[in-house]
């Protein structure tokens, strides 16, 4: 399940914990229909927030004050960033050891395609050379880095789930351009309309979308009635906002749409269930739509949809492949007839044929890797 962190080692997060490791000690059972009400129920109410606006309304989102740490209003020691994927089939302990070198980058990196790789493990993004996959960099000093994307000149923007904002780097530098803060709480991830540069940013619960008109400013708020748990968003090449998300209560994903120059979000019925969401990409043609329970496998998977007002019909449907078995992918990055597939359960970054799945080759140097996205060169 892409959404809570496996905590931190230290007291501020409470303990790191793998996907279920947390809930080893507890009478609990994961099957394949888990809602994520299931996962949040022993941590308390005091927990969630109550911050988004009801009933699909919008509103300026100006910086609140500063909220208490979520582990601090806990009892259980457990903060709303402690469970971040699903893994049905194991339990994998997880010990964030936070990198407190210094950001660098090799001068090489300016002149390249880069990809970016949020870790987990070491609250580090690591950069490198895309495709080849060459280290060229490491950005550190990050609160649980997430879910990322890039504009048309290259720059990144990386959601801090535990920090509650979003900064952005110019290709290939170390030092940071600005930092993004508004009112949601555990930014989850990214994407920016290519028609007018606008950066849309999820925030996992309480679950809306801040959208920044031309990256910067205050934020304009948008939420769906009764959903709640929102992932990494995704815009078409017209300015359409798509977003897999979840109810409180049931079971069921959804997706909603944001329809360019609306301010309401819109249901898509789908003819295919999603059985528990994650990152959503367009592929130019077809949404491509991450099911982090994939057929009920326990595995990730894409679903190809085509997108006809209010219905989505599935094109084709791949599952992802797993360099340890099943993979466990909260947000792949779609390049053209690639997909990195970051896999927080086996701990490296996959290089997957899009579409179809079939992997050509693995990055090894990550630890827990979450979020991704590529930078193109801009000289």
């Amino acid at each position: 399940m892409g959404g809570l962190r496996p905590g931190a080692t230290d007291a501020a997060r409470g303990p790191f914990l793998g996907p279920l490791s947390w809930m080893k000690d507890q009478t609990f059972l994961m099957n394949t229909s888990i809602s994520l009400k299931y996962v949040l129920g022993s941590i308390t109410a005091a927990v969630l927030f109550a911050g988004c606006s009801a009933g699909g309304t919008q509103s300026f989102a100006p910086p609140g004050p500063a909220q208490q740490n979520p582990a601090q209003s806990n009892p259980n020691g457990k903060s709303l960033a402690q469970v971040m994927a699903i893994t049905l089939q194991r339990s994998v302990p997880m010990n964030v050891l936070p990198d407190h070198q210094q950001s660098w980058m090799s001068p090489e990196a300016k002149t390249e395609r880069l990809l970016y790789v949020s870790d987990q493990g070491t609250d580090d993004v690591d950069v490198f050379s895309y495709p080849k996959g060459k280290l060229v960099g490491t950005l550190t000093g990050f609160d649980a880095p997430y879910g990322q994307c890039a504009d048309k000149s290259g720059n990144v923007f990386i959601t801090q789930f535990d920090a509650a904002n979003v900064v952005e780097y110019a290709h290939g530098r170390s030092n940071r351009i600005k930092t993004l803060a508004f009112s949601g709480q555990y930014p989850i991830g990214c994407s920016v309309d290519p028609k007018t540069g606008d950066l849309a940013v999820s925030t996992f619960d309480p679950g809306g979308v801040f959208v920044f008109h031309h990256a910067k400013g205050i934020p304009m708020e948008y939420t769906s009635p009764n959903l709640q748990y929102y992932f990494p968003p995704a815009y078409d090449d017209r300015g359409n906002l798509f977003v897999e998300a979840e109810a409180p209560s049931s079971a069921g994903s959804h997706v909603v749409e944001l329809p360019y120059g609306e301010s309401h979000f819109k249901e898509i019925y789908l003819n295919v269930t999603i059985n528990y969401p994650g990152g959503a990409q367009w592929d130019g043609t077809y949404l491509a739509l991450d099911d982090q329970l994939f057929g009920n496998t326990g595995g990730s998977g894409i679903y190809q949809i085509q997108v006809k007002g209010k219905f989505g019909t599935e094109y084709r449907n791949f599952a992802l492949p797993g360099s340890c078995g099943s993979p466990d992918v909260v947000q792949p990055s779609l390049q053209g007839s690639k997909l990195v597939a970051p896999d927080v359960a086996c701990g490296n970054v996959g290089f997957d044929k899009y579409p179809g799945g079939e992997n050509e080759k693995y990055l090894h140097h990550t630890q827990h890797p979450i979020g991704a996205t590529v930078s193109e060169v801009n000289i």
